[in-house]
């Protein structure tokens, strides 16, 4: 009787009987379906229960999502010092020092040469800068050999990295290297001594693995 009854829907389930035969009963109206699960037939022949419906939530689904940022990241805005420092660099190039001054470097920049003090307090200290942002930018050149493995290898990549720093940053080369600037000014720099420490440390390195001779790394 049953069976006749489920027959008349229109959905189809598939169970089992305890003899391992498979019958496909149709299933339809709620109350029938209630009636299913009240009764135990889907324990009794070894079908799962249904899962409820779920209706989604319209107010859920009306939330938007809370943007969280605490990251803070700089901008790849160049700072007033900052350009002081590049105009600074390609006039000493062009005038040497003789034509060198701040009031120069000022109009080029684009600002009053009053406002060049509240960076730097004179000629030479900006110059200085001027050193110590060439040898920044040397340096990190140089620490790219660093993935190197092996201390051959990292020695050579050092000097591959020099010659590159050379072609690629040429004015940052000339300034610290080739020109005027050099000497006293980048001596009292940190960054000078540091680089040319790197590069001891490429030789010395070797010398302790073996693959250059012993002597004075300088």
């Amino acid at each position: 009787m049953h069976k006749r009854a489920l027959q008349r829907t229109g959905r189809v389930m598939s169970w089992r009987r305890h003899t391992g035969s498979a019958w496909r009963l149709p299933l339809g109206s709620r109350a029938l379906e209630s009636w299913w699960v009240k009764v135990g037939l889907p324990q009794i022949f070894g079908l799962r229960d249904r899962p409820p419906r779920r209706t989604p939530d319209r107010a859920a689904l009306d939330v938007r999502p809370v943007v969280v940022n605490t990251v803070y990241v700089a901008g790849t805005e160049v700072s007033t010092r900052d350009r002081l420092v590049e105009t600074g660099r390609d006039l000493f190039l062009e005038v040497g020092p003789s034509g060198f001054s701040l009031r120069e470097v000022a109009r080029r920049t684009g600002i009053t040469a009053a406002a060049v003090y509240r960076h730097f307090d004179d000629r030479e200290a900006l110059l200085q800068a001027v050193c110590a942002e060439g040898f920044r930018v040397f340096g990190s050149y140089l620490l790219a050999s660093l993935a190197k493995d092996k201390p051959l290898e990292r020695l050579r990549a050092a000097g591959r990295q020099y010659l590159r720093f050379a072609l690629e940053r040429p004015r940052d080369y000339h300034v610290i290297f080739m020109s005027e600037a050099k000497g006293e000014r980048h001596e009292r720099s940190e960054t000078g001594p540091e680089t040319f420490q790197f590069l001891v440390d490429r030789v010395r390195e070797c010398i302790h693995a073996r693959v250059l001779r012993r002597g004075h790394a300088r």
